[in-house]
């Protein structure tokens, strides 16, 4: 059986790469953080080729030859759930058409924390044209412009993760898609891995080998503002910042309150990312029977 973990970005993607994924026995991990760049290459074709380019006789002759039917397999690629690729419909209809019968693994964050979060690691990315450097720019241009509908780079369509589930369900089966909550993640590791394990069918694990159980500092997701707080509860750190000059510290805090202004959504565009939310997390919540309002989505 194969599983593919298709993000969300923003959703600890890389954490579970690096320190779960590659460490559960009984599943082959193919990606990607523990894939050849043969793998990896293949994947980004996937996700990055148009429909002229698209190589896809290559694509599934080399998974056919990599994968054995007999054995447990998981890629995990956040990008399959990307708006800056190909459509993520034309995505999800190739991964069907690649890998056949798959068991989907999808993780959701919170809808305003996760645009912030989205447009940080864009902008980080250098994805953006200059006029992007606000994310309140960002979102009006897609708002304002009734006549956009395609997925690329708009983020009002990421935050619809209702429309791409009940996608991903009708290509690949109701049973066959598992949904994720972030939020339970970063309030109980081991719950969150214990849901993800069962999806897995995992019922034994070496608490050994994972990183998880161990004694764990990862800032994971933390906005620079909250690193610094988090920082600054050291006292080690707290001593070493009594040294820096004052010139310094200025410079320190000017770039942080910047990044903090362009990245805070103003009272219109809040209101616009609330009511999206709003109504697409009724439809999980009614459709999916997902425990949203413990985790405090829109509703």
């Amino acid at each position: 059986m194969l599983y593919i973990h298709v993000g969300l970005q923003k959703t600890a993607t890389s954490y579970l790469q690096q320190k779960i994924f590659n460490s559960l026995d009984g599943i082959c991990y193919l990606g990607i953080d523990n894939v050849n760049n043969k793998t990896y290459e293949m994947l980004k074709k996937i996700t990055l080729q148009n429909c002229l380019e698209y190589e896809k006789d290559e694509i599934n002759n080399y998974f056919k030859e990599i994968i054995d039917i007999d054995k447990n397999y998981l890629i995990s690629y956040e990008a399959f759930s990307s708006i800056d690729r190909v459509d993520r419909i034309i995505m999800i209809n190739r991964i069907k058409e690649i890998f056949g019968d798959v068991k989907i693994i999808i993780t959701i964050r919170e809808q305003e924390k996760f645009i912030k979060s989205y447009y940080s690691q864009l902008k980080k990315n250098k994805l953006f044209k200059k006029r992007f450097y606000n994310i309140n720019y960002w979102i009006e241009s897609y708002s304002q412009n009734k006549e956009i509908n395609s997925d690329f780079n708009n983020p009002l369509k990421i935050l619809d993760y209702h429309i791409l589930i009940k996608k991903y369900k009708e290509i690949f089966g109701e049973s066959n898609v598992h949904i994720l909550i972030y939020e339970q993640f970063i309030q109980d590791k081991k719950t969150f891995l214990s849901n993800l394990l069962k999806k897995l069918n995992i019922f034994e694990i070496n608490e050994d080998k994972i990183d998880i159980f161990r004694k764990d500092k990862t800032l994971i997701n933390q906005s620079q503002p909250d690193i610094i707080i988090i920082l600054f509860r050291n006292k080690t750190f707290r001593y070493i910042a009594t040294l820096i000059p004052e010139y310094i510290k200025k410079s320190i805090r000017k770039y942080l309150l910047k990044s903090q202004t362009t990245n805070e959504l103003n009272v219109k565009n809040r209101l616009l990312v609330r009511n999206i939310s709003k109504e697409t997390n009724i439809k999980l919540v009614d459709d999916y029977q997902l425990n949203l309002k413990e985790f405090n989505y829109q509703l």
